[in-house]
């Protein structure tokens, strides 16, 4: 590596305003002398650098986080982002990208963020918002897993000060929804080694949903109101103890998506439709169908809608005992399924 003051004076050249703005720091030379120098992609990267970006993000740590301003705290997360792509491209396994990532998170919530709760909780919440965005952006580009004390945080923080956060939610309806998508996407993506069981956090997130909905409603954003009917629904069945009210829970969100997407009926309506119309037109004589193989068909088609559709004309009726078992099974099935897609249709209507 060059001197850092050598580097500094590459650095001004190259950009001649940089001291007008008050010039860069050592560390923040020294930074960008590595990102520079990853950016080349050396083959050697791993054994010439590792240990400088290392002792870099240990210096990050300790000395910068704990004592910058939190006026703009998006110039240190950026700063963390390029430290962890160069850990990243050195060849550092996901355990040890994990243990800089929990010392990183550790310093930079606790002493930066969580003491800005006790004086102006507004701009607490905006800074935690703003923190956690860059986390759910950050895990897209680090290959790591989130951590459980991520979601542990956000549920402390809502029993402590639930009154302030209800305001929150009435006063900037969208930055409070925007906080739910984040701790449902911690709950969702838990590491599979926990503290607590995963039913722990069950409850908070059931009932921050449950305030997430009715804000949904109240401003009309149905778009989110289904995926978070959606996701409180499957995260209702996945914590149901009884196996057939689970199985019978699943199979609705299969069909209908919890009546969110009624559809799907459609395809079901269509698959009974494939079933029906192969088993009247290969046996005919169950419905006295009569004609050319294409007759056949066409006539089972037309036997198994109008049945379904329950109209009925008579002009093709079932002749023998087991005629008339399809013929009520098919009758029930279309009377189902047109009722449960009318019904869920109008409820999603009804709401505009």
């Amino acid at each position: 590596m060059i001197p850092i003051s050598e580097y500094k004076k590459q650095y001004y050249a190259t950009h001649p305003f940089a001291k007008d703005f008050g010039g860069i720091s050592d560390f923040e030379a020294e930074l960008y002398y590595y990102i520079d120098e990853v950016s080349k992609d050396n083959q050697n990267i791993d054994a010439k650098y590792r240990s400088g970006i290392e002792d870099l993000t240990n210096r990050f740590i300790i000395e910068q986080l704990p004592f910058h301003n939190t006026d703009n705290i998006s110039v240190d997360l950026g700063d963390w982002l390029q430290l962890m792509i160069m850990l990243q491209k050195c060849g550092l396994k996901k355990e040890e990208l994990e243990k800089w990532d929990d010392s990183f998170y550790s310093t930079f919530f606790e002493k930066k963020i969580l003491p800005e709760s006790s004086k102006d909780f507004h701009a607490f919440w905006f800074m935690n918002e703003e923190f956690h965005d860059f986390r759910l952006n950050y895990y897209s580009k680090i290959r790591i897993g989130t951590t459980e004390r991520e979601l542990l945080d956000q549920q402390s923080l809502f029993r402590r000060y639930r009154d302030k956060i209800n305001s929150i939610r009435m006063e900037t309806p969208l930055s409070f929804m925007n906080w739910v998508y984040q701790c449902c996407y911690y709950y969702e993506h838990l590491p599979k080694i926990l503290d607590y069981p995963k039913t722990y956090y069950a409850n908070f997130i059931e009932n921050i949903l449950a305030l997430g909905i009715a804000e949904c409603r109240n401003n009309a954003d149905f778009t989110s109101l289904s995926r978070y009917i959606i996701y409180r629904e499957r995260m209702i069945t996945a914590n149901e103890s009884s196996r057939w009210r689970k199985n019978l829970r699943k199979l609705v969100d299969v069909l209908t998506c919890y009546g969110e997407e009624p559809s799907r009926l459609l395809w079901l309506f269509a698959g009974f439709a494939v079933i029906f119309t192969t088993i009247y037109s290969l046996w005919p004589g169950l419905i006295g169908i009569k004609g050319r193989a294409i007759d056949k068909v066409i006539s089972a088609l037309y036997f198994y809608i109008t049945t379904s559709l329950t109209v009925g004309y008579g002009d093709l009726t079932p002749v023998s005992n087991m005629g008339k078992i399809l013929v009520m099974i098919n009758e029930l099935s279309g009377f189902c399924i047109g009722g449960a897609f009318i019904s869920l249709s109008l409820r999603k209507l009804f709401r505009y």
